[in-house]
Parts: structure tokens; sequence; C-alpha cells
């Protein structure tokens, strides 16, 4: 693999599809009515999705690029619990209940003496869970494996050998372009707004280019 085109298809796609992208749906989420404070709370959740995760998306790409792969593998989980978060949001059957979940969101951010990761009350697990299958699926893979590098374990050995740490940073930045796309997507259908097609079509030739290489690739470990 040639790893300079990897990391300029890497930037390209998101500084120039996806963040734009982003923009616009905020774009559109500014123009929709606000009413009542808890629709400001509300649209504001859905625009720290796509502002912020974006932000954590790009810090992840510049960390894994810059050799502090650790801490690019740390963000990856963090960005992840953004995906399962932003599909329990949509899974909520009610305006009410989305509504209610982005006041607690903001209850969580400005006390200091909460549980960060209780929001609604649930772990991330149950969220997960209650998410749908898809979603479920990413919390026992991915979501798992770059816990394994967050929580000390024995896994972030690896990172001390130069292949590993290679194709490791290589899979942070994959797994935080394909997580943010999720997002992007994900908001895009909770606000009642399309995902370009154009954008959705960079981002699967993207994964597909870089699957075998990177998404799937595997090393054997020293004996």
């Amino acid at each position: 693999m040639n790893q300079a085109e990897f990391i300029n298809d890497s930037a390209n796609l998101l500084q120039q599809q996806l963040l734009p992208e982003a923009k616009r749906l905020c774009d559109e989420i500014d123009k929709l009515e606000r009413t009542t404070e808890d629709e400001t709370a509300y649209y504001s959740y859905l625009k720290d999705f796509l502002v912020n995760s974006g932000s954590l998306c790009d810090d992840i790409r510049l960390a894994a690029q810059n050799n502090a792969v650790l801490l690019a593998m740390v963000g990856v989980r963090t960005l992840i619990e953004d995906v399962i978060n932003a599909h329990y949001l949509k899974e909520r059957p009610t305006p009410e209940e989305r509504m209610a979940i982005a006041t607690d969101w903001f209850r969580i951010s400005n006390d200091p003496e909460a549980i960060k990761n209780a929001l609604d009350g649930k772990s991330v697990k149950k969220r997960a869970d209650e998410a749908g299958n898809d979603v479920k699926a990413i919390y026992n893979g991915e979501y798992g494996m770059f816990c394994s590098f967050t929580h000390s374990t024995a896994t972030r050995s690896i990172l001390n050998l130069e292949e590993h740490r290679t194709l490791s940073a290589n899979k942070a930045i994959v797994a935080a372009v394909k997580a943010y796309a999720n997002i992007v997507g994900c908001i895009a259908d909770i606000a009642n707004e399309t995902f370009t097609e154009g954008v959705k079509d960079e981002v699967k030739q993207y994964l597909d280019k870089y699957r075998n290489d990177v998404l799937e690739a595997t090393l054997p470990l020293p004996t």
C-alpha cells in the first residue's frame, strides 16, 4: 500500500467531502424553527455530532499521522461512542424523547458530579443494544477493540512493534473516517435531510480501497 497516497486520500475525504457535508447539514438545522428551550437544546445536540465529532475525527487523523498512535486509538473509542449515541437518539420513537435526551446531555455536560457515560440513565452497552443490531455489532466489534487501548490492557504492548504501530495508526484513521461518515448520515436522517449521494459514494470507494490493506489487515505476533 502506498502510505503517502493513503494519508492524502484520508485527508481529502474528511476535509473536502465529509466536513463540508456536515456544515451543509448544520446550515439546514439552523433553519429549523425553535419555539421552546427544549427544541433549542435538541438542535444544538444534533449540531454537536456534526461539529465536535468532526473535529475529533480530524484530531485522530493528525495524531495517527504524527505517530501519537495510542492517543489516536483512544480518540477513536470516543468517536465510536458518538456513533452509538447518534443511533440511540435516532431510534427514540417520539420528538419528546429525543429532546429529553438532548436535555440530559446538557445536564451531564454541566454537572461535574454526573456520570459522564450514563446518557439517558443507561450504559453505553445498553444504548447500543437499544439502537439496533448494526450498532450492537459495532459495540461488540470496533468499540470493544479500541477500548482495549483506552483501558490499559496488554493489547497496548503491540504498539511497541514498528509494523503493528504503523498498521494501528492506519486502522485508527480509517475507523475514524468510517465512524464520522456514519454519524453524518445518521444526523442527516434524524434531521429529515439527505446524505449527499456523491459524498456517500466517496466514502464507499475509500472504504473499499483500504478494506484489505487496513480495515481487515492483520499481522502475526512475534513468538
